[in-house]
């Protein structure tokens, strides 16, 4: 049975992919110069996605890692890391960015 689902469409319709908890599964959607690889995979039990912006097709390489997303298993708030940090609740990181942006102003 598949761990994770994905689907594209484009100009030849539609095209569907299944990964599992083994494989993962990974995709990169891009224009010529600005693209966005998102992964997804199982760490110990969670559904872990990473997404990373990259330089489209022109330079496929990544650019810039926004982070790691998951549910939190303590009461399924969206969580994420930034480069491998520890793992903060979307709500808390938006008010202190929040906060932040306030200051400069």
């Amino acid at each position: 049975m598949a761990q994770f689902y994905g689907s594209m469409q484009g100009n030849r319709g539609q095209a569907t992919r299944m990964g599992t908890k083994q494989s993962g599964l990974s995709g990169h959607v891009r224009g010529w110069n600005l693209g966005a690889r998102v992964e997804a995979h199982e760490v110990a039990g969670q559904d872990i996605i990473e997404v990373a912006v990259t330089g489209g097709s022109n330079n496929p390489g990544t650019l810039a890692n926004l982070g790691s997303f998951r549910l939190n298993p303590e009461n399924d708030k969206l969580q994420v890391s930034f480069n491998g940090g520890a793992w903060v609740d979307v709500d808390t990181f938006r008010v202190a960015v929040d906060k932040a942006l306030k200051a400069l102003k």
